[in-house]
């Protein structure tokens, strides 16, 4: 979830890893899945104004309508998000991806904070 929250809002996980940390576990226990935030990212590229420019959704953005984006997943009565299908799994908006060490730094900070929230990540 970090991760894909991370590429989806294409965060440096140096900067931003509390931040990071902190939307994944609210998505998670909202009962978001990865899988969800990815799509997201897709949807919000072809159908938010801010998306069609270019630009990435921020945290708040992610928390705010990534209901939105199911509920049309809903309403067109498929497996997609949005109006059209899903075209690709995400993340190509990166021109520059984070390093394995980066990752795993990030990823030690996410299980450091979730620690001390009292909370397992992944339940």
């Amino acid at each position: 979830m970090f991760d894909a929250v991370m590429t989806t809002c294409v965060l440096d996980p140096k900067l931003k890893a509390s931040q990071i940390g902190k939307c994944a576990r609210e998505l998670l226990h909202a009962d978001y899945t990865a899988e969800d935030v990815t799509k997201f990212g897709d949807w919000y590229a072809e159908f938010d104004w801010r998306g069609k420019k270019g630009q990435a959704p921020t945290l708040p953005l992610l928390i705010e309508l990534i209901a939105q984006s199911k509920q049309e997943k809903r309403q067109n009565g498929n497996d997609n998000y949005g109006i059209s299908a899903w075209g690709g799994s995400g993340g190509s908006r990166n021109s520059k991806q984070p390093t394995e060490a980066e990752l795993e730094a990030a990823r030690i900070e996410f299980l450091r904070l979730s620690a001390e929230q009292g909370i397992t990540p992944g339940s």
